[in-house]
């Protein structure tokens, strides 16, 4: 029984060592895509304030076109006697 005790205690060490071997490099890795996904965030957050600066320019200009162009014409006629 304390054999295969020691036997699992041997071979759960070692996996949990040939784990950590290269942990290093996937801390790495991971740092590495953190930044890259940081940045398309970072840009796609930017790209998203354009835009949305874009269409309100739009609707500013559209808005003062459209009150411009709002002007009606009034014509006076003579009304017909009766």
């Amino acid at each position: 029984m304390r054999f295969f005790i020691v036997l699992i205690s041997f071979v759960s060490s070692s996996i949990s060592m040939a784990a950590v071997s290269d942990f290093n490099g996937l801390v790495k890795e991971a740092t590495q895509q953190e930044k890259r996904l940081h940045r398309k965030l970072l840009h796609a957050i930017q790209g998203t304030q354009v835009s949305i600066a874009y269409n309100d320019r739009v609707e500013q200009i559209q808005a003062k076109d459209v009150l411009e162009n709002n002007k009606m014409s009034v014509r006076l006629v003579q009304a017909e006697e009766k």
